[in-house]
């Protein structure tokens, strides 16, 4: 087995950063009894407003909905919900609140407490980019999309203990959607009575494993173990700190002098050095890596520009030279790990197809192109995609994309405004099922980002919620995906790996699809 002796080349990795962010910090708390490392700094502890890695960990650990989803298998598992009956033709689902769900101030969670959180996710006011996962609900579209009142949503809750919900059809994947992030329960009280503010620290009451004691920005999260919780007994760690650090060099530093118990994002510069330590765990994710255009951005808004960058991306090279974490070349949006799904594949032809479109399209050579931002998240490693992508396509098209990179949060407004030309996009699936996927396209979905709209695409996906046999709708899924790509309002990169650094001391830690670790189950040696 291979050393877990702290080589002196990755200690010395920036020494300066991790000096700087030492003493940059506040007065020093008492240790935790683990340590993790954001890849974002959380933006947000409200389980309608999160949209990073980095939020949901935080809102899983603060929150729980009716269901979980079991790291190991990915399957549901019932949660604030103590049982499930679903009707003979699949469209309604009573869920049986468990006598055991209580708040962090002991108060019972209540079937109430998710008829407002499900109808506040779904109100266009509150803005969330998850509200379309929800519109499997009868009237939810029409609710969300200011064409019903919030009584047509088929959302009820006849009793304390009792949240019925009726689908507009069958959905196989709903328990899995009810175990999303999004899902759980708010408090109305304090919402009415803080606003935006009752998330503060002194204000906050949650219902999941885990209460938030303490934040500071640019520094950490402290959650503290939730002793109203119906499985506290079972949950071993009793203080947790999840650290906000920018830099990976920094964080991995942090993990290499014993600081931090877990790393989630590390320099792709150091990854290949780090390979063979038994405590690296690399798998395979539910994730793509994707160009997204602006399909209203000439010359972006032609077709045959978006098809010839997309045929001559070299995804082959960016995943051997520039991804480190296993990632695979990507010729479809949706990964190939899905039981009873076959991607569809994108165009093939290489750089003299690619040079014909760009040719037909008025651009011959290159000639006569503008140059355009390329947008990305201010990352290390994006940057270093960014880079790579932006040389690949000048020498190969002579199309120059010039990097530009932005803070997260303001990343995200960019894109949700249409303020930006290209940009490098990621999504990391949310449940086991290609629709995680491709309902992101759908004309009215809030993480489409792209201004593209297809009634067609709309119809497939339509036809697909509305069938049960699985075949067919795996080939009505396919032929959706087949039109996305064929239309290209984003370009595949790549399948996405997930290296996480995890110390030895710590037990309970699962690798799966989605790199979903509920920080209830760790536990330390």
């Amino acid at each position: 087995m291979p050393s877990l002796a702290r080589p002196a080349a990755l200690l010395l990795l920036l020494l300066v950063p991790l000096g700087a962010f030492l003493a940059g910090r506040p007065e020093p708390l008492p240790r935790a009894d683990f340590t993790f490392v954001l890849p974002k700094e959380n933006a947000t502890v409200d389980p309608a407003a999160a949209t990073s890695v980095a939020d949901g960990w935080i809102v899983q650990a603060l929150f729980e909905g009716l269901y979980r989803l079991d790291p190991s298998t990915l399957a549901p598992l019932p949660a604030a919900a103590e049982s499930t009956e679903l009707s003979a033709d699949g469209l309604t689902y009573a869920f049986r609140l468990s006598p055991r769900a209580r708040w962090s101030d002991g108060r019972p969670v209540t079937a109430g407490d998710f008829l407002y959180s499900w109808l506040r996710l779904l109100d266009a006011r509150t803005g969330s980019s998850y509200a379309s996962q929800l519109w499997v609900i009868a009237g939810a579209r029409e609710f969300s999309t200011g064409a019903a009142p919030a009584s047509a949503v088929g959302l009820a809750a006849p009793a304390p203990d009792t949240f019925v919900v009726h689908l507009c059809a069958p959905c196989p994947f709903f328990l899995a959607l009810a175990a999303h992030f999004s899902c759980a329960p708010v408090r109305q009280d304090l919402i009415e009575a803080y606003g935006d503010a009752w998330t503060e620290p002194d204000r906050i009451v949650s219902n999941g494993p885990y209460r938030l004691e303490l934040r500071r920005i640019r520094d950490r999260l402290r959650l503290v173990r939730n002793e109203q919780h119906a499985r506290a007994s079972a949950t071993r760690l009793r203080v947790i700190d999840a650290l906000a650090i920018d830099s990976k060099a920094t964080a991995l530093n942090l993990y290499l002098t014993g600081d931090a118990d877990w790393v989630n994002a590390l320099p792709a510069a150091s990854l290949r050095r780090l390979h063979g330590r038994p405590d690296l765990r690399l798998n395979t994710v539910l994730a793509t890596n994707f160009l997204r255009f602006n399909v209203t951005a000439p010359p972006l808004d032609d077709a045959r520009v978006r098809r010839a960058i997309d045929l001559a991306i070299d995804r082959e090279a960016l995943c051997r030279f520039v991804y480190q974490s296993g990632e695979a070349p990507a010729r479809s949006l949706v990964p190939p790990a899905l039981p009873g799904y076959v991607p569809a594949a994108g165009a093939a032809g290489g750089i003299e197809a690619a040079r014909a479109l760009l040719a037909e399209a008025g651009f011959p050579g290159g000639r006569g192109f503008p140059e355009l931002e390329l947008l990305h998240a201010a990352d290390e490693s994006v940057r270093a995609v960014a880079e790579a992508l932006s040389a690949t396509l000048q020498q190969a098209l002579g199309v120059r994309l010039r990097p530009a990179p932005q803070e997260f949060k303001v990343y995200l407004d960019s894109q949700k405004q249409l303020r930006y030309q290209v940009s490098l996009g990621m999504w990391i699936g949310d449940y086991p099922d290609p629709a995680t996927f491709l309902d992101l396209f759908a004309s009215d979905a809030g993480a489409n980002r792209t201004g593209w709209k297809s009634a067609r695409y709309d119809e497939l996906l339509r036809q697909a919620g509305a069938e049960g046999d699985p075949a067919r709708r795996a080939a009505l899924l396919r032929k959706a995906e087949e039109l996305l790509l064929r239309e290209g309002p984003i370009a595949p990169i790549c399948f996405r790996g997930q290296a996480n650094l995890v110390s030895p001391r710590v037990t309970g830690f699962t690798t799966n699809l989605l790199d979903l670790h509920p920080l209830e189950l760790l536990a330390l040696r």
